[in-house]
């Protein structure tokens, strides 16, 4: 079953709760359903936040998850639905570090035609950086707290002059396969950042009750987005 975008916390736990069956290869659209334009946030860092994940309409909605280099939401985050690869981790087609992972480029950023951010809000909007999440990792105080009853961080810049400014990222868990996990107990939070050493996976940023931390991710799971720009 499809989790689509801007369902409310509520509805999207118990979804996740109902396991489905693996569906024939989904193509990804050339051209994804255009998403809300956000508020931006000044947390008087590099770049402005935005104020909701991509995909939802409001700050405590999960959004869409989004496997890396992938611009919509699907229904089966596997490695044989995977758009930059074969079929497997060790056959990669694009964003490849070494010759045992696949076709070796030598991308280790995400190009703008695959950023899920830039395809469905433009606006100079785009997936951060895994040294941008790390100034708001080292720059913000992390409170967990909950909006709408749904629990997360809300996340409070500590630079002088931006005290005031706020984001709040909630928990709403990863997808693998057709399936959802975590949900309501930690978020994952895509970077634009390859992994150059393990070129199958991408940096995530995690959280849940002992605070962010970074994640090796594999790049064919559902992860979230939460948008930037200069």
């Amino acid at each position: 079953m499809v989790v689509r975008s801007g369902l409310t916390f509520s509805l999207l736990l118990a979804l996740s709760a109902f396991c489905c069956c693996k569906p024939d290869k989904v193509p990804v659209p050339d051209k994804p359903d255009p998403d809300p334009v956000f508020e931006e946030v000044d947390l008087g860092l590099s770049v402005k936040w935005a104020s909701c994940n991509l995909g939802a309409s409001s700050p405590s909605e999960a959004g869409t998850f989004v496997a890396w280099g992938e611009l919509q939401e699907k229904f089966d985050f596997s490695w044989e639905n995977y758009l930059h690869s074969a079929g497997s981790p060790t056959s990669l087609t694009k964003y490849c570090t070494n010759s045992n992972f696949g076709q070796k480029d030598d991308i280790t950023v995400l190009n703008l035609e695959d950023d899920a951010a830039r395809a469905s809000m433009g606006g100079g909007w785009r997936v951060p950086t895994d040294a941008e999440w790390d100034e708001v990792v080292k720059a913000c105080l992390w409170v967990a707290g909950t909006v709408d009853s749904v629990p997360g961080y809300i996340v409070t810049s500590k630079i002088p002059g931006f005290t005031s400014a706020s984001i709040f990222l909630p928990f709403a868990g990863y997808a693998d396969d057709c399936y959802y996990y975590k949900i309501g107990e930690t978020g994952y939070y895509w970077s634009s950042s390859l992994v150059e050493t393990t070129p199958s996976a991408a940096y995530s940023l995690s959280i849940g009750a002992s605070g962010p931390d970074w994640e090796q991710t594999p790049r064919s799971i559902g992860c979230l987005v939460r948008p930037v720009r200069e």
